[in-house]
């Protein structure tokens, strides 16, 4: 038999539950409902304890709970949509088109056209490859190389895109923070990079973390402070995109980079006069590897990382630029471990393909705490608007 109440198991004949005291009086639950009661329950104990994180993580008084809304974020992802409801996602951002702070929805966001970006990246990959190794084409390698780099992180960058509530970053100013600050992010990367202790063991890989995810957070930074200079208001939900938008550009480049490199392995070049030899069923096969883990597990990796980053200075430093300070503040610190401690995890050697899928979900818990966060901020904004 079953608690009604909490959904634990309990000897039969039980009168009180042992684990939260009910009292039983009608009998037992049959065991389809008592397993729905205990993922009931499960899902409860969860809350409690991300109610709990909240605090540290997003700066969130505990006496505004989390509530974790995976159901209506979906929604609509397998819902029918039209051409015209993709049209008016992208007209965002200016002056004519950002809405007021009271007409901003203040309902959780129901994404959608990430998926169908998603889709449309995977089949394009599918047949690049299929031009290269069914009909011989080796003139679509580039193109597969960077169609599929795209797959995870413009995804990600899609999906903060429509989550972004107060409709104030265009596209443009995406696309442009997604090339830009993807580039810049390299570069910042690879500055930092040489005064950071960097290996494949365990303390070198937390060196990678940090080099990595602060060069990425640096440029999120320049990119949020110029979104708001007239409004003088970081929101949280921007800290999201712009960080997601960094961190997919920096991922695409790279992701791009080593799958070439992957691809160059098993050719041998002679500068003497130009010549080659090139095992080339080895390079596509290492190429396609790289592309598997690298390009399509990145869709809980940089942008991610990025993103939680980016909304952690935003909300350290709410209504004024994102300076040094910013940075150095407890809130953030905190915040900033766990996008590090992910990334040194990733890197360092051990584990098999279960520790990057596990590794790919677990950010994406920090994301949604913030989403939550985000919308909460919202809704205060448009109280104190309306008064």
């Amino acid at each position: 038999m079953f608690c009604y109440n909490c959904g634990k198991e309990l000897p039969d004949g039980s009168v009180f539950c042992s684990y939260c005291g009910t009292k039983i009086t009608t009998g037992s639950l049959n065991a389809k409902d008592g397993f729905k009661k205990s993922a009931e329950g499960i899902g409860k104990s969860a809350t409690s304890a991300m109610n709990a994180f909240t605090k540290n993580i997003t700066g969130e008084e505990t006496g505004t709970p989390v509530e974790i809304r995976f159901r209506d974020v979906f929604s609509g992802v397998f819902k029918k949509h039209t051409q015209k409801e993709a049209d008016e996602l992208f007209i965002c951002g200016t002056s004519l088109t950002t809405p007021d702070v009271k007409d901003i929805s203040k309902e959780w966001p129901k994404p959608w056209l990430f998926s169908r970006i998603f889709i449309y990246l995977m089949i394009a990959s599918v047949l690049l490859a299929f031009l290269v190794f069914n009909m011989g084409n080796y003139l679509a390698v580039p193109g597969l190389m960077f169609v599929s780099s795209m797959i995870g992180p413009a995804t990600v960058a899609v999906f903060f895109f429509e989550t972004n509530s107060p409709r104030n970053i265009s596209v443009f100013y995406t696309i442009k923070v997604f090339i830009i600050g993807g580039l810049m992010s390299l570069i910042v990367t690879l500055v930092i990079g040489n005064y950071v202790y960097q290996s494949f063991n365990l303390i070198g890989s937390f060196g990678i973390g940090f080099a990595e995810e602060l060069g990425k957070a640096i440029v999120a930074a320049l990119f949020i402070n110029r979104i708001n200079v007239n409004d003088k208001k970081n929101y949280i939900l921007n800290g999201l995109l712009i960080g997601s938008a960094v961190g997919a550009g920096f991922a695409v480049f790279e992701t791009a980079g080593y799958v070439f490199a992957a691809f160059l392995e098993s050719m041998q070049i002679d500068m003497g006069w130009f010549s080659y030899s090139l095992d080339l069923e080895q390079s596509m096969a290492d190429m396609m590897a790289i592309i598997i883990l690298r390009g399509i597990t990145s869709i809980g990796t940089h942008a991610v990382w990025a993103a939680i980053s980016g909304a952690a200075l935003c909300v350290v430093s709410t209504k004024e630029p994102i300076t040094i300070r910013s940075f150095t503040s407890t809130p953030f610190i905190g915040a900033f471990i766990v996008p590090i401690t992910l990334h040194a995890l990733w890197d360092w050697e051990f584990g098999g393909i279960m520790k990057y899928l596990i590794l790919c979900i677990l950010p994406w818990f920090v994301a949604f705490l913030y989403i939550n966060r985000g919308i909460k901020e919202i809704n205060t904004e448009m109280n104190q608007a309306t008064e």
